[in-house]
């Protein structure tokens, strides 16, 4: 019972949601990451309690090329029409040629040597051939997490294509995506850029890890959300790390974890320790000597009223909202 009035989930919208989450780690000692494995299990278990149903039921774990493939044709064949679709990637992901890969753990090509530029159509998994694929389905969203803007070391191929001449060089980050209709991409940092692994012996990374603590909020706006996130991570890196959002998002509204409005529920949270909002907005009432209605500077309106209500929980419009319209 308990469970049931924590995790409301489905209550409020039954849609199907599926996600497919994979965390890769095991790079080799040039390219190893060390909170991808934290990150991925993490985020499959939260989704799972806000009512997504995870492909393979758990996250999929230092994946090589043929398991991705496979895991990827299962999860896009899963997905019907209106699903709500979430794919998340905690791993390596670097850009070549205007397109963005994420690697596979066995990150070498025949010969056994460290992959070159040329070498990732066929040994890594192009990003947008997944957003393309997903979106194919007509999904009622495709929600694209990818936490992979680490430091790649890549072969850096000669010229002349002489082997014994090919030097490493390192590739940063990703290149931004454009969204089709109906998606949202979230990067971990901007385009051409890295991101933490975490620090200070933090179990994740700064992107995860705010995503997860915000993910706990029920009916929060997943771009609201987004922006939250965004927030937490300039303040922990000092503005050194800028997660990136594009959205051509159709619906008012995407909520990942929707739970029923009641007394008990309204301010809940999968997290019982995350705090509800410090406002709640009501009308101010008449200042006394004042000789004119308190509404008279917004025109009698009393939906603007509700409109500032949109705005529960940022306290700096709040207050400063109120001070104009309690005093002007």
């Amino acid at each position: 019972m308990m469970a049931n009035a924590e995790y409301n989930a489905s209550s409020r919208n039954p849609r199907h949601k599926i996600a497919l989450v994979i965390g890769n780690s095991n790079y080799g000692p040039e390219n190893s990451l060390k909170n991808t494995i934290n990150d991925a299990n993490e985020m499959a278990k939260l989704l799972k309690k806000i009512g997504f149903k995870i492909q393979g039921d758990k996250a999929q774990l230092n994946l090589g090329y043929t398991s991705m493939k496979h895991i990827l044709v299962d999860f896009q064949a899963s997905i019907k029409k209106e699903s709500m679709v979430l794919f998340y990637f905690a791993g390596h992901g670097i850009q070549w040629e205007n397109r963005n890969y994420l690697i596979p753990i066995d990150n070498s090509n025949e010969n056994n040597a460290p992959l070159s530029g040329s070498d990732l159509r066929g040994c890594a998994i192009d990003a947008q051939n997944i957003l393309d694929e997903i979106n194919d389905r007509h999904p009622f969203a495709a929600l694209f997490f990818l936490d992979c803007c680490r430091t790649y070391v890549l072969r850096k191929e000669s010229f002349r294509g002489s082997r014994s001449r090919d030097l490493p060089q390192r590739s940063h980050g990703l290149i931004s995506m454009p969204a089709n209709v109906g998606s949202l991409i979230a990067f971990a940092c901007a385009p051409g850029t890295t991101a933490d692994d975490g620090r200070n012996g933090e179990a994740h990374g700064l992107f995860t890890k705010y995503l997860l603590e915000h993910l706990k909020t029920p009916n929060e706006d997943v771009e609201k959300l987004l922006r939250r996130v965004r927030n937490d991570v300039l303040k922990a890196s000092r503005d050194e790390q800028i997660p990136h959002v594009t959205s051509l998002l159709t619906y008012d509204h995407i909520c990942l974890f929707e739970q029923e409005d009641s007394p008990q529920s309204s301010h809940s949270s999968v997290n019982a320790t995350t705090s509800a909002p410090k406002y709640k907005w009501v009308p101010p009432q008449p200042v006394p000597g004042r000789t004119i209605p308190y509404s008279d500077p917004i025109g009698s309106n009393i939906e603007f009223y509700q409109i500032l209500q949109e705005f529960n929980g940022s306290d700096e419009i709040l207050d400063f909202l109120r001070i104009i319209i309690e005093y002007s």
